[in-house]
């Protein structure tokens, strides 16, 4: 998504939560230091290359964090037709994407996952995208330079100093609008649970449920507007059209 077009939405989103916008912004420049210390940071126009060669014209398979059955994450381990799809951890996904013994393709993370098992599919061969907020200044600093793999960095806000702005809230929307940025043809949820924050602790559960809710506005944006075809994956294992509400 344009900036220029996603702007509106994520003054819309500063505004719902209270967020600082320079407080985004001096995350993002920790996170254009960090890169500069990384083992193989790609930046701005590089950045956009490898994105273009991974999801350009391909299917993509989005893993969330989510509630996930055996039959569900038969399509993760290529069991259900799922061998060619890009797979796209979102964040701590990425834990359940080693476990079931395939390493995501690329991650899509704001460092509050389990990072030694995101550092762990780094040197496995994934490509990291490291988004830039105001709440994981201290994270970005501390792992983005211990990414062996090819790192790239997001922000929120314009994009610049070589990290790019795809779009997106959390993780998992996010990583649909990469998927959409940078050409997949499709993109299939599995394990995405925008309802419940019931594992949330109490006093911090409404914001997460407010979190959730922006989230799903924002796949239900993508899926009514963009070039994608958006996909989720049933409890049972069965592939059905996205429904937005």
């Amino acid at each position: 998504m344009d900036h220029r077009d996603w702007d509106p939405e994520y003054e819309r989103i500063l505004r719902r939560f209270g967020f600082s916008r320079l407080s985004d912004e001096e995350s993002a420049q920790a996170l254009r230091r960090a890169l500069s210390r990384s083992a193989r940071p790609l930046l701005g126009g590089e950045a956009e290359r490898a994105l273009h060669e991974l999801l350009g014209g391909r299917p993509a398979l989005l893993v969330g964090g989510g509630p996930a059955t055996p039959e569900a994450l038969d399509h993760l381990q290529g069991k259900r037709g799922a061998g060619p799809f890009v797979v796209i951890a979102a964040d701590g996904a990425t834990t359940r994407c080693l476990a079931a013994g395939r390493v995501p393709d690329l991650i899509v993370t704001d460092l509050d996952g389990f990072l030694p098992d995101e550092v762990e599919a780094s040197r496995r061969g994934a490509m990291v995208l490291v988004h830039a907020h105001g709440d994981n200044r201290g994270a970005v600093e501390e792992w983005t330079p211990r990414f062996p793999g090819p790192v790239a960095g997001s922000c929120a806000g314009a994009p610049s100093g070589g990290l790019l702005n795809p779009g997106g809230f959390t993780d998992g929307d996010r990583a649909l609008f990469v998927a959409e940025d940078y050409g997949a043809t499709r993109a299939r949820l599995l394990s995405y649970d925008f309802d419940s924050a019931s594992a949330e602790p109490v006093g911090t559960r409404s914001v997460k449920e407010e979190k959730l809710r922006t989230a799903r506005e924002l796949v239900d944006l993508l899926a009514r507007r963009g070039r994608v075809m958006v996909e989720t994956v049933g409890q049972d294992g069965s592939v059905r059209p996205w429904s937005a509400r």
